[in-house]
């Protein structure tokens, strides 16, 4: 742009490119669209998820209790839903960092020979049956 403010060096179609204050919405920043339902609940609903009561661990009981789980149970899935039916506070986020830490754990204890990987799924199959009692 020329300091005349001309315009004579945009080139073909500057004045058919060039904004209006007509086009320009006059309210940016408001918000058109409601928020998303699931963003913002209803307080009533709050409520009805907190009813449960979530016992009251340390950090080294939680991880624990993940540490052992990752032991019996072969998936994500399955440690997770142990800990919702056992009560126990934790976010998926919080059992998947430590899950693959001690599944690093126990692969380097099975490489090197100090854990049989038979035995292990053993263990788990005997903790499968247990449960389903």
């Amino acid at each position: 742009m020329d300091w005349n403010n001309d315009y004579s060096c945009a080139g073909k179609g500057a004045k058919r490119r060039r904004i209006s204050l007509e086009t320009i919405p006059r309210n940016i920043g408001t918000r058109k669209n409601k928020p998303k339902p699931y963003l913002c609940r209803p307080k009533a609903a709050q409520h009805e998820t907190t009813k449960r009561e979530e016992r009251n661990v340390t950090e080294r009981g939680l991880k624990s209790k993940i540490r052992r789980l990752t032991l019996q149970t072969d998936t994500f899935g399955e440690v997770c839903d142990e800990l919702r039916r056992a009560n126990y506070p934790g976010s998926a986020v919080l059992v998947s960092t430590v899950r693959n830490e001690m599944r690093e754990i126990v692969k380097l204890l099975i490489e090197e020979g100090l854990i049989d990987k038979q035995r292990l799924e053993g263990y788990r199959r005997e903790y499968q049956r247990e449960r389903k009692r």
